[in-house]
């Protein structure tokens, strides 16, 4: 997977939704599929929001038009239109707060056990460091009585 791909979690019956059952009948799957495409331009955004001035990039970029993506991004309450600039997704927006919020525990969570983990280490590497000192110490000892000792 390429690193600056994102995931995010949507429902596997997104297309039965009553607000996509309309788009599709009135766009047929090219709408679903701009749909799609918005709700993953969105996801790639730090905000999770798109100005609504670069839809005919976005258009032409997917090989589709301005007002057939005018149209999903309006007409079905897929989306929130924020002083005609900005729209968003608060299914998205949900979605990715759970998310974060999950991924901001776990973090945290490895973070208190790495920092358990190598603090405990760096303990029995101080030990074993003392222990083998005193080993080293004592078989010095040992050798040099060895060595003095007359038989």
């Amino acid at each position: 997977m390429n690193k600056d791909c994102y995931y995010f979690t949507h429902d596997s019956n997104a297309k039965d939704d009553p607000k996509c059952v309309l788009m599709i009948e009135q766009l047929g799957m090219e709408g679903y599929g701009i749909y799609w495409m918005l709700v993953e331009t969105l996801r790639d955004q730090p905000d999770y929001t798109y100005p609504v001035a670069n839809i005919p990039a976005l258009a032409r970029r997917y090989n589709t038009s301005a007002e057939k993506v005018r149209t999903v991004v309006y007409n079905y309450e897929l989306f929130t239109v924020k002083d005609d600039r900005i729209f968003f997704s608060e299914s998205l927006n949900r979605r990715m707060q759970a998310f974060n919020e999950r991924r901001a525990k776990r973090s945290e969570a490895g973070r208190l056990g790495n920092a358990s983990r190598w603090g405990a280490s760096q303990t029995d590497r101080n030990a074993i460091a003392m222990r083998s000192q005193s080993l080293a110490i004592k078989v010095k000892e040992s050798k040099i009585k060895k060595l003095t000792t007359v038989p």
